[in-house]
């Protein structure tokens, strides 16, 4: 990953997303961060940013074939393991929105056709 870029640090981009999930909270009644799974949307949210969020980053800045090579790797094999998740879970912790899946989807949606 050495030759690949990587945007934003993860903690500047923790609290950015926790300010945004903070209003939309707000804003329409859901909280993306419920107390009782902060911990493990924190731990998932940090295995997200690398392998899905920056991912694009990391392959479209790739200094070689072989780096990007590991980029793509990693980004679809990282795929795999968000459709396991979903397979038996409307959204990635259960039946109600979190802010894993809000993170996810916006990778996603200007990521894949």
């Amino acid at each position: 990953m050495s030759e690949c870029c990587s945007f934003a640090p993860e903690e500047a981009k923790k609290e950015e997303y926790t300010v945004y999930t903070d209003e939309l909270a707000k804003e329409v009644g859901v909280d993306p961060r419920p107390n009782e799974t902060l911990v493990e949307i924190d731990e998932f949210n940090d295995w997200l940013f690398p392998h899905i969020n920056n991912s694009h980053y990391r392959m479209a800045f790739c200094q070689s074939l072989e780096a990007y090579d590991e980029a793509y790797e990693d980004f679809y094999e990282s795929l795999d393991k968000l459709d396991k998740c979903l397979e038996t879970n409307r959204f990635l912790f259960g039946d109600y929105i979190t802010d894993s899946d809000v993170r996810a989807y916006v990778t996603l949606a200007r990521s894949l056709p």
